[in-house]
C-alpha cells in the first residue's frame, strides 16, 4: 500500500468516523438485503455487533502502517468466523456491502481513488482472514481420527 492510499484511507476514516454507528447500520442493513442467510449468523440485537465492526475498521485503519504486525489478529478473526458459520464466498459480500456504505457515508468524497485504496485493504484483510480460516478448518480436520481404511480388493 503506497504512501497515497494510506493517507487517502485515514482522510477518508476520519471524515466518516463522526457517523461510524450510521455507516456500520448500514453496511449491516446493505449485507442483510443482498446476502439474506448472512443475518443467522448474528444475533437478533446487532447494537454490539456495530460496536465490534466500528472498533475494528477504526484499529484497523489506524494501524495501516503496521499490517504486517496485526496479521495474526486478522487470521485469527478468519478463524473465529468459521465457527461463526461465514463462508468463503460471503467474504466479498460482505466487502462490496462496506464499500457501498462508505460511499454512501462519504458522498462526493467517494472518488475512483479512494474506492481503489479501501477495496484494496478490505481485499487484503479478506486473503488474510481466509489463512486464518484455512489454517483453523486444516488443525481442526487434523486432530480427527483418520477414516477407517477398505481393502481395495
Amino acid at each position: 500500500m503506497t504512501n497515497q492510499s494510506i493517507t487517502r484511507i485515514l482522510s477518508t476514516y476520519e471524515q466518516i468516523a463522526p457517523g461510524i454507528d450510521e455507516m456500520v447500520a448500514g453496511f449491516y442493513e446493505r449485507l442483510f438485503a443482498v446476502c439474506p442467510e448472512a443475518r443467522l449468523l448474528f444475533k437478533r440485537d446487532m447494537t454490539i455487533q456495530r460496536h465490534h465492526l466500528a472498533a475494528t475498521l477504526a484499529m484497523l485503519v489506524r494501524n495501516l502502517q503496521f499490517q504486517d504486525l496485526l496479521q495474526d489478529a486478522v487470521m485469527d478473526l478468519g478463524a473465529q468466523h468459521v465457527m461463526f458459520g461465514a463462508r468463503p464466498e460471503q467474504y466479498p459480500l460482505v466487502r462490496d456491502s462496506l464499500l457501498y456504505s462508505l460511499s454512501k457515508a462519504l458522498g462526493d468524497g467517494w472518488t475512483p481513488e479512494v474506492e481503489a485504496d479501501w477495496q484494496a485493504l478490505l481485499d487484503n484483510i479478506i486473503v488474510v482472514m481466509l489463512k486464518g480460516a484455512t489454517k483453523f478448518v486444516l488443525e481442526k480436520s487434523s486432530k480427527k481420527p483418520p477414516l477407517p481404511r477398505r481393502d481395495m480388493r
